[in-house]
This record gives structure tokens, sequence and C-alpha cells, in this order.
């Protein structure tokens, strides 16, 4: 019977309450930021999406030519 044990409602919800509070305290930030982290940023997002991209193809290639 140990191994059916359910989470409590309490610490089930705590990732919610924690994001909640997240939103409900949020501040303006004070901070600058320079154009070359602005496109360090896009840089780091376009190598994501071309990653995946590049990981989907080969996982569909490995799906099509399975027998």
């Amino acid at each position: 019977m140990t191994g059916n044990r359910r989470p409590n409602s309490r610490s089930a919800d705590l990732p919610y309450r924690v994001l909640a509070l997240l939103i409900v305290a949020a501040v303006p930030l004070q901070a600058y930021m320079d154009p070359g982290s602005g496109m360090l940023i896009w840089q780091l997002a376009g190598a994501f999406f071309v990653g995946c991209m590049y990981q989907a193809r080969k996982l569909l290639i490995r799906f099509r030519n399975r027998k």
C-alpha cells in the first residue's frame, strides 16, 4: 500500500502557488540590454530552431527507413 500513495493537495498545488506569487509580485526590472545581447538571444533562438528541425528530420528519416 505504500506504492499507491497520492500526494496531498498542498504539495501538488505548490508549483501553481509559486507561479501565481511570481506573477502577482512581478516588478519592472531596471536593466540595460545592449544590441549585442539582443543579437545573441536571437542567435540562440535561431540555433535552437535549426537544431530541432535537424533532429526532427533525422527522426523522420529513421522511421521512414524502418522495416
